[in-house]
Order: C-alpha cells, then sequence, then structure tokens
C-alpha cells in the first residue's frame, strides 16, 4: 500500500508523458492493482493518507475509484489534527517528523490533485506548520524525533514541496537554504556512502533501524529532491539569496 500510493504519485507526476500514451488495458491494469488498496485494514495513522492518494488520482485520471473509501480515511487522518499545523501520527498522541515527509507531503499533493479536496483547511494548517517547522533546521544538525530516522534527508520535503506547488509563503532563498543545510548536514557525517543513503542518522546504525525497515527504506528521504526536480533548472529556487 505504501509503495503503490508512490506509483500512483509517479503515474500522475508523469501523466502527459507516460499515462496518456498508454492503451486502453495497461490503464485498466493499472487501476486495477492500484484499487486493491481498498478494504484492507491498514496501521491507524500516517496510512490513511496513501488511500486518499491512490483514490484521489484514479478519480483525476478518469478511473474506477472509492470515493467513499477516500473520504473516511482522510476524516479519520484528519481527526488528528491537534495545533498549529501538527497531526498526532494516530490517536494515541505521538508527535514526530511523520508530520513531514508523510502526512504534509501527502496533503500537499492531494491538494494539487484535487484542489477542491479540502483546499482551504489544506492550506491554513500548512501555513502554520511551516512558520514553526522551519526553526528545526540548522547547519550543526537538526533533533532526532520519532521513528523512522533513516528518512531524515526528507526533512526539507514539505517546504520544498510547496515551493514547487506555489503555495508557500517562503521565500525560495529559505526554503532552498534548508533543503541545502540538511543535505550538506548529512552527507558530510556519512549519511551517504557508495551510491546510498545509509541505514541510521549518521552513518549505518542498526540500533535505530525499525522492523518495517529494508534496504531500500531510506530512499524516501528523496521526497526533498523531487519537488526540486519539478522546479526545473531555470527556476530562481537556485540563485536567490
Amino acid at each position: 500500500i505504501v509503495e503503490a500510493a508512490d506509483v500512483a504519485l509517479a503515474i500522475w507526476i508523469s501523466r502527459k508523458e507516460i499515462w496518456a500514451t498508454l492503451p486502453a488495458d495497461k490503464k485498466n491494469q493499472i487501476s486495477d492493482w492500484l484499487n486493491d488498496v481498498n478494504d484492507k485494514q491498514i496501521p491507524d495513522n500516517n496510512w490513511h493518507l496513501f488511500i486518499v492518494v491512490i483514490n484521489e488520482i484514479l478519480k483525476s485520471l478518469g478511473q474506477p475509484h472509492n470515493g467513499e473509501a477516500s473520504r473516511a480515511h482522510y476524516l479519520r487522518m484528519k481527526s488528528f489534527y491537534r495545533a498549529d499545523g501538527w497531526f498526532s501520527d494516530g490517536p494515541d498522541g505521538r508527535f514526530d517528523f511523520y508530520n513531514a515527509w508523510a502526512i504534509w507531503y501527502s496533503l500537499l499533493w492531494l491538494n494539487a490533485i484535487n484542489p477542491e479536496f479540502d483546499h482551504q483547511f489544506i492550506l491554513t494548517a500548512y501555513r502554520e506548520f511551516e512558520k514553526k517547522y522551519i526553526y528545526f533546521f540548522s547547519p550543526r544538525g537538526f533533533p532526532i524525533l520519532g521513528r523512522s530516522v533513516c528518512y531524515r534527508l526528507a526533512l526539507p520535503a514539505p517546504l520544498v514541496l510547496a515551493q514547487a506547488l506555489g503555495v508557500t509563503e517562503m521565500s525560495r532563498g529559505l526554503v532552498h537554504r534548508a533543503c541545502d543545510v540538511v543535505w550538506q548536514y548529512f552527507i558530510a557525517h556519512s549519511a551517504v556512502r557508495d551510491g546510498i543513503i545509509t541505514q541510521g542518522f549518521w552513518d549505518t546504525d542498526l540500533r535505530l533501524v525499525e522492523h518495517y525497515s529494508g534496504p531500500a527504506s531510506p530512499l524516501w528521504s528523496l521526497r526533498s529532491l523531487v519537488p526540486i526536480l519539478l522546479l526545473g533548472a531555470e527556476d530562481r529556487f537556485w540563485n536567490e539569496p
């Protein structure tokens, strides 16, 4: 289900270049596979958004989807909203960086995929989040908070994505700086070795690996780079002070 959401998002991003060229039978195959995520039991946390994103993408592509499941999962996730742009990752009050690399990453994409999908709440709450979240960034490091530490290079993901989608009040220069200090800091401490992102906080540290993590799990770190590619090489993101 987790990977299916990324597959669906890749399809949506490349819809003009790839999806539009596929014959109907291939589209139906993909749609059938993605629809398999519905009616499955999932963890009661940020996973709700995977179901929502998949169904809203299928809807946007004119494919069969489960609108009732999408709404129910979204309302459950929204019930975890607390204040100042922060969600608890589930009903029991867990707060960590899943707010950045999972919850807001998904909600901002959702707003782009279907701007009518709770548009006002998403934008208002996100802007509350980013106003304080920016202060977590430092050239001298970033606080460890919560689980899935191996995703750490995705910390700036929502800031960069909001820039790419044009829904932030922050300057491109500030967001560029936030992304740069994270990647520079962790690269300097061996987070990237032999062409891969390590399982740990700095270098490989198996004490920090979750039971659900695999060798490719750190690639979620690339969520902070994908939106930069959408901006393009000529965007002022690259040279604004």
